[in-house]
């Protein structure tokens, strides 16, 4: 399962501009290997959602932060996190 976020603001994604973001769920290998190298959580996050998007961390904090929380909402959603119910 995937979904496709719609960026208010585009990036240049392995140098092309877009204004979405196709992001697949997580495994729990992505979350294993998104906290190696001694990354912080910060960098971690950003390495996972490069990785689930397939562009580099480098393009993913040249997103807007808006753009970004509400990844990160969609996110915590398509894995049923966050759900009070």
């Amino acid at each position: 399962m995937s979904q496709t976020f719609n960026l208010k603001y585009p990036i240049k994604c392995n140098g092309v501009e877009t204004s979405t973001l196709k992001v697949r769920r997580p495994t729990i290998g992505d979350m294993l290997n998104s906290t190696q190298n001694g990354r912080s959580d910060q960098e971690a996050e950003i390495w996972l959602l490069a990785n689930l998007s397939c562009v580099s961390p480098d393009d993913i904090k040249t997103m807007d932060l808006a753009d970004y929380m509400r990844i990160q909402k969609g996110m915590l959603k398509m894995q049923d996190i966050g759900e009070t119910s």
